[in-house]
């Protein structure tokens, strides 16, 4: 049978339904992205749906086209609008660091914040920002000796967008900076030993090891030089640390790179 027509008896156990042409509906202006345009007046029958417009998407890939082609400035700007209204008064600092980095120093982070930023996290990305670093105010302080290198970096290169100083007073210990870099070392030359087992001898797999090794080989010699104050490494170091924004080399260059390296 169509749908709403009659039913056999013997299946009715509720009120039987009028025919779908004339069910009083109430259809979202808006939806999945799309708008809609439902009768203005409720009871009436519903006509045939039409078929969506797409002002919202054009509304859309707008903004994703302005928020791409950004400056890094206002990016941030955009960004420092958006955790005030997720924070509020509990928003004390946002600081920007790199190119496209940024740390937020709160009073109180909540699981309600953290989904408020996921909820933004895409117009971030949109705009050539990284995910910002959300610290509850009595955390950098206590994490400095866990994440020397990392927050070693910020507090000698950084920009307060807003809100007070939280750097003041602080200081990476030379201690565990020395042993960070050393941890750091340590683990890139394992690494790269097992990797280049891992090659079987293959100078083009050698090739994608020495491209891939190299963007954390040059954060390497950034950390020993910030450690010692000087840059004490040579030509053989200089050369890796310049493929980090490299895609491909080949083999024979590979061969000739690995055992300095």
């Amino acid at each position: 049978m169509s749908p709403g027509g009659s039913t056999p008896s013997s299946s009715r156990s509720c009120p039987e339904l009028p025919p779908l042409s004339n069910i009083v509906t109430t259809a979202f202006t808006f939806s999945h992205g799309l708008f809609f345009s439902p009768p203005s007046r409720l009871g009436r029958p519903v006509p045939p749906p039409k078929q969506p417009t797409l002002n919202c998407r054009k509304r859309m890939w707008i903004t994703f086209y302005t928020m791409s082609f950004m400056s890094p400035a206002d990016a941030v700007k955009t960004l420092e609008r958006d955790l005030q209204k997720i924070f509020g008064a509990r928003l004390q600092s946002l600081i920007a660091y790199g190119q496209r980095h940024t740390l937020a120093v709160v009073d109180t982070l909540t699981a309600d914040d953290l989904r408020a930023c996921a909820r933004r996290a895409s117009a971030w990305h949109d705009a050539k920002l990284t995910t910002p670093l959300l610290l509850a105010a009595n955390e950098f302080a206590s994490a400095l000796d866990a994440f020397p290198l990392e927050f070693g970096a910020i507090l000698s290169d950084h920009r307060i967008v807003s809100g007070r100083n939280p750097f003041a007073g602080l200081s990476v210990d030379p201690a565990d900076l020395r042993r960070a870099v050393e941890v750091q070392a340590r683990s890139h030359l394992l690494h790269l030993r097992e990797g280049f087992v891992e090659t079987r001898g293959n100078s083009d797999a050698l090739a994608i090891l020495i491209v891939e090794s190299a963007p954390a080989f040059a954060a390497l010699l950034q950390s020993v030089s910030r450690l010692d104050g000087r840059a004490a490494h040579g030509p053989a170091a200089d050369a890796i640390a310049a493929l980090a924004g490299v895609h491909e080399i080949s083999g024979a260059e590979a061969e000739r790179l690995f055992p300095p390296y």
